[in-house]
């Protein structure tokens, strides 16, 4: 999936609860060796959730899924690209503490 450099990239998701137990939500950008605690919105069986991507690289991503009984299961591991780069920023000229520039995206 591609994602957006320093802001929301969206991801989707389905988690089927046959045992109704209630569930936390957990996420992984380094195919899960951490993991972070998420609150994803529910419609029925599909979630969605926003994560601000702040580093230019490949993510390697899953979710976990883990009931109040302690049992979970992972997702297969998903790859989110960056489309966008940090921006250039070019130092014009300065007059003590006045700074003058500009960027470019």
């Amino acid at each position: 999936m591609n994602g957006n450099y320093g802001s929301a990239t969206t991801i989707n998701y389905t988690v089927t609860n046959t045992t109704g137990l209630p569930l936390t939500h957990h996420f992984s950008k380094d195919n899960g060796l951490t993991w972070e605690l998420i609150k994803p919105t529910q419609n029925g069986n599909n979630y969605y959730f926003n994560y601000v991507f702040n580093e230019i690289k490949n993510y390697y991503c899953k979710i976990k899924i883990v009931d109040s009984s302690g049992a979970y299961g992972e997702s297969n591991m998903f790859t989110v690209f960056l489309e966008h780069s940090v921006p250039n920023i070019n130092i014009l000229g300065h007059d003590n503490l006045t700074f003058r520039f500009k960027a470019t995206c």
